[in-house]
């Protein structure tokens, strides 16, 4: 098997990304793990990934565990068994109000952050360390 196309990617400086597993965010942000978090959200940022990456990471755990809450089955919420099995073992970490409360936040900052009332990737750090 040969690929026809091979495509590099660089941060913002121009340098390739380093491997960093950006799933591994998901797991801490379940956890409600706020230390580990914070140090996973500045190795991802080390690595190259932009603001956008983690806040759709943390926002797709998210949405997973507001779909799992009430889902008896994997099929009844629309979503892979491993993501299900996962998402459950997570939300005994938050209520359901405040699932609610973090998805409203978590719209808010992207859209406040491109319209330019704040920086995106300090948002996404005080919204980490606000947990």
């Amino acid at each position: 098997d040969v690929a026809e196309k091979v495509q590099m990617f660089e941060n913002k400086d121009g340098k390739k990304k380093t491997d960093f597993n950006i799933f591994s965010l998901t797991d801490a942000f379940g956890k409600r793990d706020k230390r580990n978090l914070w140090v996973l959200f500045q190795k991802a940022v080390a690595s190259g990934a932009v603001s956008e990456e983690i806040h759709g990471i943390l926002f797709w755990q998210l949405k997973s565990m507001i779909l799992v809450s009430n889902a008896k089955s994997a099929s009844d919420a629309g979503v892979a068994p491993f993501v299900f099995t996962k998402a459950k073992s997570f939300i005994r970490n938050y209520s359901t109000e405040d699932l609610h409360k973090l998805s409203s936040t978590l719209v808010a900052l992207y859209h406040d952050s491109h319209r330019g009332i704040h920086d995106f990737g300090i948002a996404l750090e005080r919204f980490i360390l606000s947990l």
